[in-house]
């Protein structure tokens, strides 16, 4: 038999003291829908669930302002029998937005350009939204990065904050300490407050240190000015004044008073969902919602991790997380970035065709004892930081996230304030899927699993990479060391199958896949690598298996950086090779630690592996039955990766597959 189930109606015409029974107001006004999210949320903790078969929420079209981030704990928990869901009416898409419209404007001309300016909001705020569209600040160069002219103090690690400019790229900034200097230092991001600068030497002191300094790095130690009131000339910048409490905006053409609405954050969550390990946030349900407008900066009190490097003997050192309070940045992925849905102790819940946009922060984080939680066809877009978080930056036992999935979702242009930030990022967690999602136009890595460096204990293993198109990484050219998808850390039972990886920031020293420090027991199978630097780049790491894959249109096959361990590193095993340039594999220690067999390799002018010809390869005692010989694609330029019946990709073992079945399996996010 079937159990009765409850509903109530929220919307921005309800009313507190209406019972929300009603799906809109009555003709005599005597009741109707709930007007506050904290109310209904009230009226639903204090329901006995026992006999029911579900608690609805019903969200009306419309969107709702936060007086503060919607909060929940263990007591607004469901039951496996009685699951309490958040949803939108069916065809509606209301908005929960933890931002402020801004009102007064007025139009003046200022320096000969249109400009709106309006009374600012009496909180800072660092991001701002145009009719649903982000708008940036005024940077110094606009669509570009200069470069350090000298040595800076500090090691590669340590970071500093003292930079070497040169006069010629100082500038007389009229609000000098609200502008920030953004450093580039091969994978990481650091945004620096100006504290002084030397006009003599051309030198700035910031009041943060920099995640890394790498003034010696040719592709690194590249900067841009943010917030440079001068700058402020083009159409669609703003800047907030907070000297004057004035907010300027720069219309584009085509925006009036009229047809504009403009958005500031002011919280750094949406949603806060936090259980205990004894009442932990239990059988929730969102859909159909949109979640928008977070703030997150990083300040002087801001919680920052760093490495603390330890140096080993061979065949790795060991890179432990600490805390590090005077740094800007973390050393890798903007993990300290808080997300819009923040979740920490929570269980099966489920968050589906959501879409959470609009965000200074990342989109969605799965935190410490988070388990058998699901993301699923939600849009992911517009985020100041990364996608998706799942896990935490220590180890942290029974306690750890795992056993989450992660499907079915589009996740898209994130990292646009923190440029390190990942699409989908897992720490020290074990049983998670990521599947059927696309990841496309990120500044760094699209998926990044592992935070352990070297062969210390790692909470990420028997990890799902399955069926993603993966794509435009590396949009800008500003972040360098990385991959659509990045493996840290032992991972044992980890497999990586059936994903499609192109356009990976080819001629930009970027990489397809990628296992680095202390990367163990993946196995890579049934991928497709096409249109990047290096299909494949290896690190340090064991056991490490990539077989039935197709890697095409690259500058490097495989590259093996560096691998002090004495066990076999990577075994390479009925795969396609093929590409117009002819290097296959690029070795920087030698010859021996891995295992090449039953390969087939295709380049019209011949195939070089470490400077060898095939010959000389087969010598060393690699590759004995592969072949080099075209595979015979039916239409590599259009993607179409089938092959020919008589292709010699069948003699070497390879197993064809489905080249198509990627990404979503529907639309995702709040459809209307």
């Amino acid at each position: 038999m079937k159990l009765p189930e409850k509903c109530y109606y929220i919307s921005t015409e309800g009313r507190d003291n209406w019972s929300g029974t009603l799906d809109c107001p009555s003709s005599d006004l005597s009741d109707g829908p709930i007007a506050s999210i904290s109310k209904v949320q009230q009226i639903v903790r204090d329901i006995e669930k026992t006999g029911i078969g579900a608690i609805h929420v019903i969200f009306r079209d419309g969107t709702y302002y936060l007086n503060e981030p919607w909060q929940l704990t263990g007591f607004d928990s469901g039951t496996i029998d009685c699951p309490v869901i958040y949803e939108a009416w069916p065809g509606e898409k209301p908005v929960i937005s933890a931002g402020m419209l801004v009102a007064e404007w007025q139009e003046i001309m200022r320096n000969g350009i249109r400009t709106w300016v309006a009374p600012a909001p009496k909180h800072y705020f660092h991001n701002l939204w145009v009719n649903g569209e982000r708008r940036l600040r005024p940077r110094y160069p606009r669509n570009s990065l200069l470069r350090t002219v000298g040595p800076s103090p500090g090691s590669f690690h340590e970071g500093t904050s003292e930079f070497m400019v040169g006069p010629e790229n100082l500038r007389h900034f009229a609000y000098q300490d609200d502008v920030e200097m953004v450093y580039f230092a091969v994978w990481t991001e650091s945004r620096l407050p100006i504290q002084s600068i030397d006009w003599e030497k051309g030198v700035i002191h910031t009041g943060l240190r920099s995640a890394m300094n790498a003034c010696d790095v040719s592709c690194s130690s590249q900067y841009y000015y943010d917030n440079v009131f001068e700058e402020l000339d083009a159409a669609g910048q703003w800047y907030l004044d907070r000297s004057e409490n004035k907010l300027y905006y720069l219309p584009l053409e085509q925006e009036t008073l009229e047809n504009t609405q403009i958005v500031v954050p002011r919280f750094v969550h949406v949603l806060e969902a936090a259980g205990t390990r004894d009442k932990p946030v239990s059988y929730i349900r969102f859909e159909g919602l949109a979640f928008q407008h977070t703030e997150w900066w990083r300040s002087a009190e801001t919680l920052i991790f760093r490495w603390d490097i330890r140096e080993l003997a061979p065949p790795c050192d060991v890179r432990v997380v600490t805390l590090a309070d005077d740094k800007a940045a973390d050393h890798q992925g903007a993990i300290s970035c808080e997300a819009a849905l923040d979740f920490v102790w929570a269980y099966h819940c489920h968050i589906s065709n959501c879409t959470i946009s609009e965000t200074g922060s990342s989109g969605i984080a799965l935190g410490i004892g988070c388990t058998n939680n699901q993301i699923s066809r939600c849009l992911i877009s517009d985020h100041g930081g990364g996608g998706v978080k799942i896990g935490t930056q220590k180890f942290e036992g029974p306690d750890a996230a795992g056993y989450n999935i992660v499907s079915d979702c589009e996740i898209r242009d994130c990292a646009e304030v923190f440029h390190s930030a990942v699409g989908v990022w897992i720490g020290h967690s074990a049983y998670n899927q990521i599947i059927h999602n696309v990841i496309h136009d990120m500044s760094y890595s699209g998926i990044s699993v592992g935070w352990v460096w070297g062969y210390g204990p790692s909470g990420a293993f028997n990890n799902l990479i399955e069926d993603n198109e993966i794509y435009n990484i590396a949009v800008n050219g500003w972040m360098h060391d990385l991959a659509a998808i990045y493996m840290l850390g032992v991972s044992p039972g980890t497999i990586v199958r059936h994903n499609y990886v192109h356009h990976v920031g080819k001629d930009n020293n970027v990489i397809g896949i990628y296992t680095d420090a202390g990367s163990s027991f993946i196995r890579w199978e049934n991928n497709i690598v096409d249109r990047v630097d290096a299909t494949y780049l290896h690190s340090v790491g064991k056991n490490n298996i990539i077989v039935n894959n197709i890697f095409t249109n690259y500058n490097h096959g495989i590259v093996r950086s560096r691998d002090e361990s004495p066990d076999l590193s990577i075994f390479v095993e009925h795969n396609i090779f093929f590409s117009d340039q002819k290097e296959i594999m690029l070795d920087w220690q030698g010859h021996e630690g891995y295992v090449f067999r039953n390969n087939l390799y295709w380049c019209k002018d011949g195939v070089i592996f470490n400077k060898n010809d095939f010959a000389a390869w087969r010598a060393l005692g690699h590759d004995q039955e592969s072949l080099v010989a075209d595979p015979l694609f039916a239409d590599l330029e259009r993607g179409d990766f089938s092959l020919a019946a008589n292709s010699p990709a069948f003699v070497i073992g390879f197993i064809p597959f489905s080249t198509t079945g990627y990404g979503p399996r529907g639309i995702p996010g709040a459809v209307v």
